[in-house]
């Protein structure tokens, strides 16, 4: 009864998260089928463990169910993050490089892969990020993951700090027509000509003052 729950209900994470990426995400732009597939297969591993979670609290499903369906959803999010996405990513640069030299698309994306892995496991080993030894790859994916996410996350809030308020300062912006603008450039000419009578005035009254003082 657990096992056909489960796959019920994961038909169905990917069923929506399919149609919501086709219908809602990126709706007029051409996508590829296995960017489509890749995304559903991240988002039903998403909602699956927060749905886990949601059962751990009701007691829903076996505990060795949930383990094991949690052990599998950890999996499938380390191998598409590791693997899967850099490597979609390095093909479609490759692909826009090289457009028409098949071969030379498949050795660029593979080096390419190759390098970012073994600056992915240098990442942990500078860090320190497993201290046990005989630690789980699952574990040592995830504390990697977690340095470069804490990247990101840091670098793009940065950038939105600033790049937010520089494009929608101006929606706070008051529009301004013409006779205000002549109404205040009226204001102002009247305003700096008061201040110069002003000064003359302070002006003559300190030499009225300087001839009293001379008599």
């Amino acid at each position: 009864m657990d096992v056909l729950v489960v796959l019920l209900w994961h038909c169905a994470l990917f069923a929506a998260s399919y149609k919501s990426f086709t219908w809602i995400v990126l709706r007029e732009q051409d996508v590829h089928r296995y960017v489509k597939l890749l995304f559903a297969a991240n988002m039903t591993a998403c909602c699956s463990m927060m749905s886990l979670m949601v059962a751990e609290l009701g007691a829903v499903l076996n505990v060795e169910t949930r383990r094991t369906l949690w052990r599998g959803d950890i999996i499938i999010l380390c191998l598409s993050l590791v693997i899967l996405s850099p490597c979609f990513l390095f093909y479609s640069l490759s692909k826009r490089w090289f457009p028409s030299r098949n071969r030379v698309v498949a050795g660029s994306t593979a080096v390419m892969l190759i390098v970012y892995l073994f600056f992915f496991w240098r990442l942990g080993l500078i860090f320190a990020v497993t201290t046990q030894e005989g630690a789980p790859l699952t574990s040592q994916c995830i504390g990697r993951i977690g340095i470069l996410g804490v990247f990101f996350v840091a670098v793009l809030s940065g950038f939105g700090s600033i790049a937010t308020p520089y494009n929608y300062l101006t929606i706070f912006v008051r529009p301004i027509s013409g006779e205000q603008l002549e109404r205040n450039e009226e204001q102002l000419q009247h305003t700096i000509s008061l201040i110069f009578s002003k000064k003359h005035r302070l002006a003559a009254m300190r030499q009225g003052k300087s001839r009293k003082a001379g008599w």
